[in-house]
């Protein structure tokens, strides 16, 4: 993966990071491997997808949404790179919660 601004983020703020991780699901019995891919994964709890578009769309939540209840995990950030300084809506904190 090429480095770029969110590897820049979390360098040298010590914990675990580990880039572009497959993510595979489980639907119904039906395993499918690589079915996703995280392009970040910090301290085995947060996923980071990262983005450089106009602005983010509903389907940007929607891929991050799925990954996470794949994935097991509760919390997710969804960066927009061209979107700058972040606090302007360049980042965006998605929660999935088990129903």
């Amino acid at each position: 993966m090429k480095r770029g601004g969110a590897e820049d983020l979390a360098e040298g703020r010590g914990g675990k990071r580990s880039w572009n991780l497959p993510l595979d699901i489980e639907w119904r019995g039906l395993v499918v491997e690589r079915a996703y891919r995280l392009d970040l994964l910090v301290d085995d709890l947060v996923a980071v997808e990262a983005k450089a578009v106009e602005k983010l769309m509903d389907a940007h939540f929607a891929q991050l949404n799925t990954q996470l209840r794949f994935s097991g995990m509760e919390v997710g950030l969804l960066l927009n790179f061209r979107q700058w300084p972040f606090k302007d809506g360049g980042i965006k904190r998605v929660i999935h919660t088990r129903a």
